[in-house]
């Protein structure tokens, strides 16, 4: 109830800002001396009383809200994260991982590609911390010690190639 109470709260704030913004582009727009001078008064009025900082303060709350459901929703395990949140969490990793480009993006490519098609749904190939809501590591994701450059393994695709391993010898029977 406290909660719902505040969303209230916030919202209404919301909106005494966009009525501050309206009267201010009147301001700006009207010809009408007297017009002027009853706009004026109301916005010293709105402002004076101190909904313009609250009004502030409402957006940043109301943001912090919606940060807080977000991080909620990356809370799971890697196996229950939609596949849209795999791909955001991946892209992220990487992003700090290595932070030139060029060299992330076809690892982040591949990635990306395998968790669309279906692959990467099991903590097996991902350490994911859900607490945190980060990732740890990738298993065939690995750095060249001479070039410290980062390469992508074969593993990825290894369960979709022991289907089809499987379906090419239930055929030849």
């Amino acid at each position: 109830m406290n909660q719902s109470n505040t969303v209230d709260n916030i919202i209404d704030e919301i909106i005494k800002e966009n009525k501050i913004q309206r009267f201010a582009l009147e301001l700006q727009n009207t010809l009408s001396d007297t017009r002027k001078a009853e706009i004026k008064s109301i916005l010293h009025m709105l402002e004076g009383s101190g909904i313009a900082k609250d009004t502030h303060d409402a957006r940043n709350k109301l943001n912090d809200i919606y940060q807080k459901i977000d991080e909620c929703a990356l809370k799971k395990k890697w196996n229950r994260l939609q596949v849209s949140q795999r791909v955001e969490r991946v892209k992220k990793y990487l992003s700090e991982l290595i932070p030139d480009a060029k060299k992330r993006k076809p690892i982040e490519d591949q990635l990306v590609e395998t968790i669309k098609s279906g692959g990467m749904t099991t903590a097996k190939y991902v350490t994911y911390d859900q607490y945190t809501g980060n990732i740890l590591a990738i298993l065939d994701l690995t750095q060249d010690s001479e070039t410290k450059e980062y390469k992508l393994g074969k593993n990825k695709t290894k369960t979709k190639t022991k289907k089809q391993v499987v379906s090419d010898s239930d055929d030849s029977e």
